[in-house]
């Protein structure tokens, strides 16, 4: 598979969806050979790593696409609906206790993007929760502080909103 990869690298960083694509598969590739196979060798995935620009395509093309998948998730229709798990954990049983569709989405996509980088060596690791992992927790909590914001601006129009209909006064 690396030498598959190396002859093909140019057509693949010249292609976005290719190389997000071929990333994805090496990922699952090294991820069978380790939990399935118990190889924790070198991997295919550090061919991505291998040169100081592919690594850097790699890390622009995953913040790109990092930042479109919380994008969506941040402006689904259903971001604040109660997930349906199917957990067997009895706390999740209760409504009130399961977390959001949003919740559950940003749980998953930082899953995805930690599971991404683990067979790298321990520097490329922090270069690319620099790179990657860091800029979307900056985005979530932007984004958190500005929907924290916009409900108590809600909760106090609300509440005016009620004081004028019952007469009362501030």
């Amino acid at each position: 598979l690396k030498f598959a990869l190396v002859a093909n690298m140019s057509d693949y960083c010249a292609d976005e969806g290719l190389l997000v694509h071929v990333i994805d598969e090496t990922v699952a590739f090294d991820e069978a050979l380790s939990s399935e196979l118990g190889y924790f060798g070198a991997t295919c995935i550090g061919t991505f790593a291998a040169t100081p620009d592919r690594f850097h395509r790699w890390l622009e093309v995953d913040l790109q696409v990092t930042n479109a998948k919380f994008k969506a998730i941040c402006e689904a229709a259903n971001a604040w609906d109660v997930c349906a798990w199917h957990r067997s954990s009895s706390m999740l049983t209760t409504p009130e206790l399961r977390p959001t569709s949003f919740a559950e989405g940003c749980t998953n996509l930082f899953y995805k993007i930690s599971d991404r980088c683990k067979f790298l060596s321990p520097d490329m690791q922090t270069q690319y929760s620099e790179a990657v992992q860091q800029p979307l927790l900056s985005s979530l909590i932007e984004w958190l502080e500005r929907e924290a914001r916009a409900c108590a601006v809600q909760e106090a129009v609300g509440k005016h909103a009620s004081g004028v209909k019952s007469g009362a006064s501030w």
